[in-house]
């Protein structure tokens, strides 16, 4: 796509339907969302970039460039924007050529990100693109013509690069051959991206403002080390990165402090393509197009969740009460980094340049006291309440990754003061009130161990479930003949996960007597 001049408008939260469609010849590429206000950046017909309220009459210009490849993202606060500009510097051929620039809302500047000193073929007129920004605004990601022997002749090949407003440094400097930087974390410190074509990739890591070599994005598979390739996004942490090579059929999401890798298996057979992970790593877009499909009209959007798998978006906003206005959510390839808003083209019977409020999320993270075992492999029940009382929702997942969990609720439910419970087989029920407008992690803390009955007390009745099980132990293999768990095992006895009942279970049911739970 080409990446030109940068618009610029914000519009009223009130101006915004939950989809909107745009027929002039616009293109989102990311969005953010500000006071509860959602801020777009892309490209139109003109060449130009921008940010637009709920029409074409809400888009102003702000600059920027020509010819090249690449897409322009929006910083998590909306003041900066990634792009491409018109070089300074004066190349061999004399002729203007684009790099990688920033546009500061604040000070309505440009600023020129730099380029590693060379340029592609005279018909490209690129020094170095952009592909991706900083959650922060001020590291951009991309790539940049680097020399093997000549600018401008078929030995320049774009290596995968990162800027700052201090220039560019060249991430694989020893192959040129087509790399890109493709992903980049909140504070750019942790990036990602193939060294050449698509593969193999690589995620570098910035310590002390220096970055370090190197690192293959590669995990174990079925017993098999395997690389990933075509690396799309990363969370703003830059834990879990998210692509769709390597693996035939399937999505990766790479935890990178693990070296390991969840896979996505879509619901319908097709060509995949990765799109964005949310700030928190907890939700995935992704496209699939089916064999011999069109494009546009053809393609599906899905949202994957832990807690939900894959839905399509159509279905996902539908069952939600959104009105898509006969569209179809094809190819949404933006998303604000809490995963409630999307942008891209819809269809009709064209393309439309659309901006989606598809969800309500509510995340945040839970611990399971005293449990020695997984707690991912333990379902909690929640249940959301609205600032009256009544229940809004209720619904059962286990805890993710740092005890993390994720609800998509209707986008009606965008604001409001709420109250969450979360309780799980023999612990204590847990709840906070939380003001769901500042969009934070629910902070539930960490639920009381000790209810074997579940009757949200931990007394003597518990003591008694307990001793009567004491001395049981579970086998896991007790369908094999001849194993068998003992007679008077019980789960909800076995508090530590151990699978005995003993003097530990005893331990902490004693340690949190006459506890009770929330309310």
């Amino acid at each position: 796509m080409k990446v030109k001049a940068l618009i610029l408008a914000l519009a009223a939260q009130a101006a915004y339907a939950n989809v909107t469609l745009i027929s002039n010849a616009n293109l989102f590429w990311d969005i953010t969302v500000v006071n509860g206000v959602p801020v777009t950046v892309g490209t139109n017909s003109a060449g130009y970039t921008f940010l637009v309220g709920t029409d074409s009459a809400n888009i102003t210009g702000i600059g920027g460039n020509n010819s090249g490849t690449g897409r322009c993202n929006i910083s998590e606060d909306g003041t900066k924007i990634s792009g491409n500009i018109n070089s300074s510097y004066t190349f061999l051929d004399a002729l203007v050529h684009s790099a990688v620039g920033r546009y500061d809302r604040t000070t309505s500047t440009w600023t020129e990100f730099g380029h590693l000193n060379y340029y592609g073929s005279s018909g490209t007129k690129e020094a170095s693109n952009a592909w991706g920004m900083s959650g922060d605004g001020n590291t951009v990601a991309g790539q940049g013509y680097y020399q093997t022997t000549a600018p401008g002749s078929s030995s320049a090949r774009a290596n995968a690069m990162v800027a700052t407003a201090s220039g560019a440094v060249n991430l694989y400097p020893t192959i040129a051959n087509n790399g890109r930087c493709a992903a980049i974390n909140f504070d750019g410190t942790v990036a990602a991206g193939w060294r050449e074509g698509t593969a193999p990739n690589y995620y570098w890591v910035k310590t002390a403002g220096v970055w370090g070599a190197p690192q293959l994005i590669s995990a174990t598979i079925s017993g098999v080390p395997t690389n990933l390739t075509i690396t799309a996004d990363m969370d703003g942490e830059g834990r879990f990165l998210v692509g769709n090579g390597g693996v035939t059929g399937k999505l990766w999401v790479f935890d990178r402090l693990n070296a390991t890798a969840e896979l996505i298996t879509p619901p319908v057979a097709g060509s995949i393509t990765a799109f964005c992970i949310s700030k928190a790593g907890d939700m995935v877009t992704y496209r699939v197009l089916p064999q011999f499909g069109n494009l546009f009209a053809d393609s599906r959007t899905y949202v994957w969740t832990r807690e939900t798998g894959s839905v399509q978006m159509n279905a996902l906003v539908d069952g939600f009460g959104v009105d898509r206005q006969t569209a179809s959510l094809n190819n949404l390839w933006g998303m604000s980094p809490d995963g409630e808003w999307h942008v891209g083209y819809a269809w009709t019977t064209i393309n439309m340049a659309t901006i989606v409020h598809a969800s309500t999320n509510f995340r945040g993270t839970a611990a399971l006291g005293q449990y020695l075992a997984s707690q991912s492999d333990v379902p909690v029940n929640f249940t959301l309440k609205d600032s009256g009382g009544t229940t809004v929702s209720t619904w059962t997942s286990n805890l993710g990754p740092s005890g993390r969990f994720l609800k998509m609720l209707a986008p009606s439910l965008a604001t409001g003061q709420f109250r969450l419970y979360a309780k799980a087989s023999h612990w204590l029920t847990k709840a906070v009130s939380f003001d769901h407008a500042d969009r934070g992690m629910i902070g539930l803390g960490t639920l009381t161990n000790g209810d074997v009955v579940g009757d949200d007390i931990i007394d003597i009745a518990d003591y008694t479930a307990l001793a009567s099980a004491f001395g049981a132990q579970l086998d896991e293999d007790e369908n094999t003949a001849g194993n068998q768990s003992s007679a008077n095992w019980n789960a909800e006895a076995d508090l530590d996960g151990t699978g005995i009942v003993d003097i530990a279970d005893y331990v902490i049911l004693s340690g949190n007597f006459s506890a009770t739970g929330d309310i």
